[in-house]
């Protein structure tokens, strides 16, 4: 391991700051001076797709913390934002007509998350369509 300078700055990558970002140990951190700031409602886009969709949202309720990120080399769409459950598991995206202003405020550094605030039953007629809805935050 390489020893820093007297004033040399630590670094870490997105990655790692993530990781820390989203690990049990941030929640018990205390933010005094951060606040929570509703930006919208959106049905995930794509649940249609994961393969375990079903499985992943049974282990869910309403309330829970969904964790968004960004994806930039989306070949699909260079604004896209993932979202997953608090396991690392793939719930779907947001849907591409609400990234924009979203994926700007991400790339300028702001933390988003989005809160669970409706899971559909499977055995409804728009599953897995319209299997989730979350509420977006963002923390400031």
């Amino acid at each position: 391991m390489a020893r820093r300078k007297k004033n040399e700055l630590a670094t870490i990558t997105s990655s790692e700051l993530t990781g820390l970002i989203y690990s049990p140990l941030a929640a018990e951190v205390s933010k005094p001076f951060s606040r929570q700031i509703f930006l919208t409602h959106v049905n995930v886009a794509g649940c249609n797709h994961v393969r375990y969709i079903k499985k992943y949202l049974s282990q869910m309720k309403e309330g829970d913390r969904v964790i968004l990120l960004r994806e930039p080399k989306n070949e699909y769409d260079e604004l896209a934002i993932l979202v997953k459950d608090e396991r690392k598991h793939k719930l779907g995206y947001v849907p591409r007509a609400r990234n924009h202003m979203m994926a700007r405020l991400m790339d300028a550094g702001k933390l988003l998350y989005g809160v669970v605030t409706e899971i559909l039953d499977p055995d409804d007629d728009r599953f897995p369509w319209n299997a989730l809805t979350i509420a977006i935050y963002m923390e400031d």
